[in-house]
């Protein structure tokens, strides 16, 4: 049943469309420049085959029709994307001849399509006188001179303005004898102007015009609006390109590829043309960048809104001249209102006088609070062409009414919040409250602390070099160590000794105890056992300081250890005694101490150095408190109350100050801050004062107060915070200068961290470097020391770059050549005079920085995208 239906609908929808009624058009044709006695033909054609009681016009008298009207039909059938199209066409020509010279109009022609009477429009001829052979012979070539095929290049306005469109024109001319065929495009390209093609068709209309006293055929070839972009004469250059003219040649007829005739270039030369481009006159600060004639309207969608509920202001600029080159408008909404990104709708088009129509910008903004507020009108300032003056185009006021909305109250006054919840809700960081914030802040990079703590780190790594090395060169000292090591040895011998003595085996501990006391000696006075003798004992010894009765006593125990090996006896009785007169021995060596060495110069030099540095710091403190005493000690105690006070006073001032920006009391809040500053600058006055200005929609004073809040606290992230987002809102959203990748990448790096991170950074890096170096000196592994070598370099370099990056921004927050433009709307010129040209508009909010201040009243500053000029020095701040 569906499909049944479907099907009547489709059959209804089809003769619906059949039955509508189709638009038919009845064009007429005919050479516009034609010779007595020439055969010419007149040619009408209808868009459809169903056409019937043709009617033409009264042909004027000095005109004969010849042969007529001829009928020929053509139907073309085009199937596009499954859509068939078929075009019918009806022609009827007619052959006339001229009789006599002039020009002639032959009347409309009518006819009958589809019940409809469609007529064609009036045709202009021109006759002429025939040659010197009878007339234009039929498809013959003629020569062409300078006169009779040539180009002029005419623009509408020899005289503009900055910025005024005009159109340049290339018109090409020839004799109605001239068989011209075809023309090579010409391509225009100037500097300084802003260009547009127009009339930029494929086919080219004809006309017959006197030019210069001769009936020629013309033809608009090329056309350019052009918009000068730079005062002076603006030069347009000769060029060159080819004309083709039909010349007749002989032919095969028996050949089907054969053509009569042949296509000759020639030469045109299009003459240069100046043009005078007038500077504009001083240009207002509110200049929209317009010229031409302009008028300007606006609508507010709503009247009444609540709370959070977005309004839109839909500016029009309407009007005739370079609408592709205005600035925004400036819509000033009340504070209170967070405005967005404008949307902008272009509705022109381009004609001789450049382009007409209008362009609508959008304006939304979102009403915080309740209450009546009023928009100013709209002001548009423009160049008028005519009047040759600046018009300045105002809109209506607008008042608008905000009512209470749903649960708007808390969100309103709650400025206290989270960092997570003014980050989620793209409002700025909450207000600094409380007393901790009545002392001035600053970056810990660079500061007394700092080098304090760099200098530690150097001076642990010195006492661990000093002490390791000199701990390393005793350890390397065989003869020491083996001194060192020969009671050990000794000791463990003569424990052996004692276990074989109590095993009864007087062989083997007579062996062990010989050879406890032999090597003893050997290893404490450095001599080899086969070189050993009791005279160079007895020698050494005493070289040692060793007494002669000590020497003896050492000697006897060898000799009655040897003697009692074999002489009869008690065996125990024996063992005994040459372990207690062994042991006796060696103790009596022992006890003979040299002299030791003095500690390395090294150490023994820093540690005084270390003991005198506190104290000649504290010595120096001293002096400077008695030189600090005597002449103020009567007013040390008034000044410690004085400051104590001025604190106590700024805390209080702080409080009442944060409690009025909590009550939305924000121009109050501002009186308080500054007043508090001028006696006791601080970052977080600072801090909370652009927040009061944020507040009330002054974006220029928010900014400079959190650049100057920066400046004393670099590393507070809730300053920088907010100064991107309050910069996002600014107008002049410049682009940085272009720069290569790498450096790109070596700011972006530089930004990586704060001045303070990379400050512990570089302070961590090193002495795990130090440290590394410690390994690498003194380890025994080849391998450890070359892995240690290796990553104490990487880490020393990574120790230099952070202090090259921490210096760099601390460099960059402590210049002091930034300023913020603080008015609405400033106009930079290339020279520092209110006559000099100028160069560009700069709004309020950007941050410029200045290049040369030598001028009283004026500033050379340099934007971020690399333009620079000169400003008036109050239009802007230092930071």
């Amino acid at each position: 049943m569906n499909r049944k239906v479907l099907y009547i609908l489709l059959v209804f929808c089809t003769m619906a469309l059949r039955a509508w009624p189709q638009k038919y058009t009845l064009t007429g044709q005919v050479d516009p420049v034609v010779h007595v006695g020439e055969n010419f033909k007149l040619r009408y054609q209808v868009n459809t085959t169903d056409a019937r009681n043709f009617t033409l016009g009264q042909i004027p008298d000095g005109i004969d029709v010849l042969i007529g009207p001829s009928q020929s039909t053509s139907i073309s059938t085009v199937m596009v994307n499954g859509s068939t199209t078929t075009n019918e066409t009806l022609t009827l020509t007619y052959v006339l001849s001229a009789s006599q010279t002039g020009k002639f109009t032959i009347p409309p022609a009518s006819i009958k399509a589809g019940g409809q009477v469609v007529k064609s429009s009036a045709l202009t001829v021109q006759v002429i006188a025939a040659g010197g052979q009878g007339g234009r012979q039929q498809g013959a070539a003629v020569a062409s001179s300078g006169r009779e095929f040539f180009v002029q290049v005419i623009p509408s306005k020899r005289r503009v303005s900055e910025y005024e469109p005009f159109l340049l024109t290339y018109k090409v001319c020839w004799h109605p004898d001239v068989p011209v065929f075809n023309l090579d495009p010409i391509s225009l390209e100037l500097q300084d102007v802003y260009m547009q093609a127009y009339n930029d068709v494929q086919q080219k209309s004809r006309q017959v015009e006197n030019v210069g006293g001769r009936v020629l055929v013309t033809v608009d070839w090329q056309q350019y609006v052009i918009y000068p972009q730079k005062a002076g004469r603006l030069h347009i250059p000769a060029m060159k390109f080819v004309g083709y003219l039909r010349e007749n040649v002989d032919y095969d007829p028996f050949d089907p590829f054969a053509q009569g005739y042949r296509e000759v270039p020639r030469q045109l030369t299009a003459p240069a043309v100046d043009i005078d481009v007038e500077p504009l006159p001083e240009r207002p600060a509110d200049f929209s960048g317009g010229v031409g004639h302009f008028t300007v309207s606006a609508q507010l969608d709503q009247q009444q809104v609540k709370e959070n509920t977005p309004v839109t202001l839909s500016v029009k600029v309407s009007g005739r001249g370079n609408l592709n080159m205005l600035k925004e408008p400036l819509v000033l909404f009340p504070r209170g209102f967070d405005t967005y990104d404008t949307k902008q709708n272009e509705d022109f088009e381009l004609t001789a006088n450049g382009l007409n129509g209008s362009v609508s910008y959008d304006f939304m903004a979102v009403p915080q609070r309740k209450g009546t507020f009023t928009i100013p009108p709209v002001r548009f300032t423009y160049f008028d062409t005519q009047t040759r003056t600046y018009q300045t185009a105002q809109t209506d006021s607008f008042r608008i009414e905000v009512l209470k909305g749903d649960h708007v109250e808390t969100a309103m006054h709650d400025y206290s919040g989270t960092d997570a919840d003014a980050a989620m809700s793209g409002d700025i960081r909450p207000l600094h409250t409380g007393t901790r914030s009545t002392s001035p802040s600053q970056a810990f990079f660079a500061t007394t602390p700092y080098w304090l703590l760099l200098a530690a780190v150097m001076i642990a790594f010195a006492l661990a070099f000093s002490f390791m090395r000199w701990r390393a060169a005793g350890q390397a000292d065989a003869v020491k160590a083996r001194g060192r090591r020969a009671n050990k040895v000794a000791v463990r011998r003569l424990r052996r000794a004692a276990q074989l003595m109590r095993s009864g085996k007087a062989g083997e501990f007579y062996d062990e105890t010989l050879r406890a006391l032999w090597g003893y000696v050997g290893d404490k006075l450095n001599i080899p056992v086969s070189q050993l003798s009791r005279d160079n004992i007895s020698q050494r010894l005493s070289e040692r300081g060793v007494s002669a009765d000590t020497a003896r006593s050492f000697i006897e125990a060898i000799d009655e250890c040897e003697f009692v090996r074999y002489a009869p006896g008690d065996p125990q009785g024996n063992m005994n005694r040459v372990y207690e007169k062994s042991i006796a021995a060696i103790e009596q060596i022992e006890s003979v101490r040299p002299q030791k060495k003095s500690a390395p110069a090294s150490v023994s030099l820093l540690c005084p150095l270390l003991f005198l540095l506190p104290l000649s710091a504290a010595a120096q403190n001293d002096t400077l408190a008695v030189r600090d005493t005597e002449p103020q000690a009567a007013t040390t105690t008034a000044v410690r109350d004085s400051d104590s006070q001025v604190a106590t006073a700024t805390a209080d001032g702080k409080v009442q100050a944060d409690e009025a920006y909590a009550e939305q009391e924000y121009e109050q809040a501002i009186a308080t801050y500054q007043q508090l500053l001028s006696s006791q600058p601080t970052a977080e006055l600072f801090y909370n004062l652009g927040c009061a200005y944020y507040r009330l929609d002054s974006l220029p004073q928010a900014i400079l107060a959190w650049e100057r809040a920066l400046r004393l606290s670099p590393a507070d992230d809730d300053t920088r915070f907010n100064l991107q987002l309050a910069r996002a809102k600014t107008a002049d959203r410049l682009a940085p200068e272009r720069e290569m990748f790498f450096v790109t990448w070596y700011h972006s790096l530089v930004r990586l961290l704060t001045v303070d991170a990379w400050a512990l950074v570089a302070l961590v890096s090193l002495a795990l470097a130090l440290t590394l170096l410690l390994v690498w000196y003194f380890a025994f592994s080849e391998r450890l020391r070359r892995v240690a070598f290796m990553a104490a370099v990487a880490l020393l370099a990574l120790c230099l770059l952070a202090h090259l990056f921490a210096w760099q921004q601390r460099r960059a927050l402590a210049d002091r050549s930034a300023a913020i433009v603080m008015q609405p709307s400033i106009t930079v010129r290339s020279i520092p005079s209110d006559s000099g040209p100028e160069v560009f508009t700069i709004h309020a909010g950007t941050r410029v920085t200045i290049t040369d201040d030598t001028m009283s009243d004026w500033r050379q500053v340099l934007l971020p995208d690399g333009r620079q000029g000169w400003v008036q020095l109050q239009a802007i701040e230092q930071i």
